[in-house]
């Protein structure tokens, strides 16, 4: 009895066994369930751009997916009745766009969907556009002889087709002019909301009916636009005559108060008058009249009229007061009038023109003979011993006119002179040594010495020039120029230079410039529930579009709000911050987007929100766990997986649903033959382990 009792509790736990064995199982299946893929998405006119409403028949799609095993397929059905098509399925946890072209205009529902290698299909998420209706562009059209004329009948076989186009909402593609003759010019850049021409050469002559069409960037056709005119057939028609004026001459130069013989020719017998500055006409006999010259820039009119009409000419002439040549004025400024120098010194040769001429430059040392020299040179014959005189010439270039000037100075040997006092030590103080300035600017030159000195500078070893420093200002140019500045006295010739670089002004074009300027209520008022809040802002265009961006800590935009905006009276603009959201930081940005494709984005403003009585975080505002990623034993990311598993789904503020898991339905789909296979080998090792335990048994019996 008591074998008995051993063997049925024996069996009781071979049985025990089995049920545990049964419901381990079933737990390890669970573990090998994958869960559907999750999935985003939004629509715009622009890839990775979000609206509400647009004039663009095509449509961009801006798509992201996540999941374990690899995603296998992704379709779209883009709301048109062509039901839902298989599309790329892009890289997983990556935004990437698909497009689509509708026919028509209205609400466009948008739905995504993608399922793993495991064939599990995520949820459908679905987002709506409004196509609003894009109007044909209207042309107004004329014809003529001449570009914009109008003319029902010409002599001319060469037309002008002059036409206006009208657009509100989108750019012109193309204009076609059909000539009526078989031939068509088509116009590829068109203005809108501006005349513009194009011409055409008939080979007859007889009535022409010419029309225009013109087609918008969305396809769209205008109506067709036309106007008739008729080219007469008259071969020659009367010819003006034609007038040359031979005096003045156009271009020329005249002296003041002196006489100037009106001359004039024509291809015709005409009577001749003539006005000046567009005064009152009078008759003038060529090669006789003569009128005076008056200071200034005159422009003569001559007319030559009989039956074939009047023709005309016109010359334009300058006329000036005399010129008065004055010889070059010029002052020495080293070697000084007077100075002892000593003849181990090297003494600086320097000279300029007080009365702004350019000349050319000879010195003369002690009646030796001339020698060309360019001011600020150092000139070793100056030095020699005994005493000297120095001329230095100055001819004009232009009028050949000499100046001259002359200075007598000493030069001793080390020998004969007393101990040399100190050369005068030179700093520059302005420009700065290494230092940067735009083009075009002025910079005052400004330097000290440790004596009192006469100063002089020059630029990259030009000629040197006098200056007062803290007053004499030069320009900068472009480049990377050495100033050298020299203060003289009777010590010798101090020098200092300076290296400084002149770049161009920086200029921003097609810029667009955004400042806030009000916020109202602050956003740190948020407290759950939807809040409004008004922005003010300036700017340098209004004719704006504008998109309100949310973006949580992530930098994920959950929540998008955009307006078209014509001028400043739209503001301020309103933008209305949904309920219930989720705990943690966000951030408002503006996004704004003019005619020309400038565009700004600026911060409005962050704010954070808590909510004591909501533990869990919106799944929309953070990113899905990583599957690719290698599992740890750390208790977060397990946290993270349960949660991941147990997510259902959640609706955005802008209208998609995001599907983060599956559903009952799609489980029996999770079990691949893989799994079933793994499955089989764990039962078979239990049998295997209820067969050894049975043996164990039977062996204590």
């Amino acid at each position: 009895m008591e074998k008995e009792n051993k063997q049925i509790s024996n069996l009781k736990k071979i049985l025990l066994s089995l049920v545990l064995s049964a419901f381990i199982l079933i737990v390890l299946s669970l573990n090998f369930v994958s869960a559907a893929p999750v999935t985003q998405l939004y629509l715009g006119e622009l890839a990775g751009v979000h609206n509400e409403y647009m004039y663009n028949f095509n449509v961009y799609a801006t798509v992201w997916n996540n999941d374990y095993p690899a995603i296998s397929e992704c379709q779209m059905n883009w709301g048109d009745g062509a039901g839902w098509q298989v599309v790329s399925k892009g890289t997983k946890n990556s935004w990437y766009s698909v497009s689509n072209t509708y026919s028509s205009i209205g609400t466009k529902t948008v739905s995504y969907k993608c399922k793993n290698s495991n064939d599990a299909w995520s949820a459908a998420i679905s987002h709506t556009i409004e196509i609003q209706d894009i109007t044909p562009p209207v042309v107004t059209f004329y014809v003529g002889e001449s570009a914009l004329a109008h003319n029902s009948s010409t002599y001319s076989k060469t037309i002008y087709a002059d036409y206006y186009v009208q657009e509100s909402q989108t750019s012109i593609s193309q204009c076609s002019i059909n000539w009526g003759d078989g031939a068509t010019s088509v116009v590829n850049s068109v203005i809108k909301s501006s005349w513009q021409y194009i011409s055409h050469t008939y080979a007859t002559a007889s009535l022409k009916t010419i029309s225009a069409t013109c087609q918008n960037s969305v396809g769209l056709l205008s109506n067709v636009a036309s106007d008739t005119i008729q080219i007469n057939n008259l071969f020659v028609a009367p010819t003006p005559p034609t007038i040359t004026i031979t005096s003045p001459a156009n271009g020329g130069t005249y002296t003041n108060g002196t006489s100037i013989t009106l001359n004039a020719n024509a291809d015709q017998a005409v009577a001749w008058t003539y006005n000046l500055d567009n005064g009152a006409n009078s008759s003038f006999v060529p090669g006789t009249t003569a009128i005076t010259a008056l200071t200034g820039t005159h422009t003569l009119n001559v007319f030559g009229t009989n039956s074939n009409g009047t023709g005309s000419s016109s010359a334009t002439y300058t006329v000036i007061n005399p010129i008065v040549l004055v010889a070059p004025i010029i002052s020495i400024t080293s070697p000084i009038n007077g100075q002892s120098y000593l003849n181990s010194s090297l003494i600086q040769l320097n000279a300029s023109v007080t009365n702004g001429q350019t000349v050319s430059w000879l010195y003369n040392l002690d009646n030796t003979g001339n020698n060309s020299f360019v001011p600020g040179n150092i000139v070793s014959a100056l030095s020699t011993v005994g005493n000297h005189t120095l001329v230095v010439y100055g001819t004009n270039i232009s009028s050949g006119l000499v100046g001259s000037a002359s200075v007598n100075y000493n030069v001793t040997a080390l020998s004969e002179t007393p101990p040399i006092n100190t050369i005068a030590t030179i700093t520059i103080t302005s420009p700065a040594n290494g230092g940067t300035y735009t083009n075009g600017t002025s910079i005052t030159l400004n330097a000290n010495a440790d004596q009192a000195v006469a100063w002089t500078y020059n630029i990259d070893n030009s000629a040197n020039l006098t200056f007062t420093p803290g007053v004499t200002q030069i320009t900068a140019l472009t480049g990377t120029p050495t100033l050298r500045v020299f203060g003289i006295n009777a010590n010798g010739t101090g020098s200092s230079s300076v290296i400084y670089t002149v770049t161009n002004p920086i200029v921003v074009t097609n810029g667009l410039n955004i400042n806030i300027t009000g916020v109202n209520p602050s956003l740190s008022t948020y407290n759950g529930t939807a809040l409004p809040v008004s922005i003010n802002f300036t700017s340098d265009d209004y004719n704006l579009s504008v998109i309100f961006n949310l973006y949580n800590n992530l930098g994920i935009v959950i929540n998008s709000s955009s307006i078209l905006m014509a001028n400043n009276s739209f503001l301020p603009l309103v933008y209305t911050i949904p309920a219930s959201l989720a705990n943690g930081t966000y951030s408002l940005y503006l996004n704004a987007t003019n005619s020309l494709g400038n565009s700004s984005n600026v911060l409005i403003g962050s704010f954070s929100y808590t909510n004591l009585s909501n533990s869990t975080s919106n799944p929309v505002s953070s990113p899905v766990v990583d599957d690719d990623e290698e599992a740890s034993d750390d208790d977060s990311k397990e946290t993270n997986v349960v949660k991941k598993l147990t997510t259902t789904a959640q609706t955005s503020n802008t209208g998609g649903t995001i599907n983060l898991g599956g559903n009952k339905k799609e489980a029996s789909q999770w079990f691949s033959l893989e799994n079933f296979l793994w499955l089989l080998g764990i039962f078979i090792f239990l049998i295997l382990v209820v067969i050894i335990m049975v043996l164990a048994v039977r062996r204590g019996r």
